[in-house]
């Protein structure tokens, strides 16, 4: 039983560090980094209307990562658990991010009716971006890529401060979005590189 148990933990052990890596081709990245980019494209051509459909923008994650990543690292299975682990913590993060944008508006409504237009407006073109970072926080945890963490601090710093010199909304969104797609398109690089050199060095 022992025995048993000691090969199991390794095995989790072993899935667990696989799993890390298997984020490190920048896929995700970039795909994350262009849906922010656009949702600022859209914003600042007063198209905020379109951003709804962002929520679909993550299935361009799988035919990319198929023809970009897999042929060069294979196909990977993780386990049920870890499965389960992951649909969770999506639907956690999109109904934690719906209830925090519902607070939003409703605060920025109470806000706007006790306080006045211009004390909403003193702040609110940066409440969108910190409100993204929710997204990221959960693709951190999620993921277990710390670059994520770095992501969602980029996100609430811009958020902040375009809040507070009133920039318009789009601001958090292109400077995270650039930073995003500049990580991405590192680590696209490098695993690339190194995926190509491993299988030279096998012939």
């Amino acid at each position: 039983p022992s025995r048993g148990k000691t090969t199991m933990s390794e095995n989790e052990h072993m899935e667990t560090r696989l799993y890390g890596r298997y984020w490190d081709d920048g896929v995700l990245d970039l795909v994350s980094g262009a849906a922010l980019v656009l949702v600022g494209v859209l914003w600042f051509f007063d198209m905020a209307f379109l951003i709804g459909l962002m929520t679909i923008w993550p299935v361009f994650w799988f035919p990319l990562r198929r023809a970009i990543a897999e042929p060069r690292a294979g196909y990977v299975e993780f386990s049920h658990q870890r499965k389960r682990r992951n649909l969770k913590g999506i639907i956690a993060g999109y109904i934690v991010f719906t209830a925090m944008a519902l607070l939003a508006v409703g605060g920025g409504a109470h806000l706007y009716k006790t306080q006045g237009g211009d004390f909403v407006a003193s702040f609110i073109n940066g409440v969108p971006g910190v409100l993204a970072s929710i997204l990221a926080l959960f693709a951190a945890w999620i993921t277990m890529a710390r670059r994520f963490y770095a992501y969602t601090a980029t996100l609430v710093i811009s958020g902040l401060v375009t809040g507070l010199a009133q920039w318009e909304s789009e601001v958090p969104f292109l400077c995270a979005g650039v930073v995003v797609l500049a990580m991405g398109a590192m680590h696209l690089h490098h695993f690339i590189r190194d995926a190509d050199a491993f299988e030279q060095a096998q012939q």
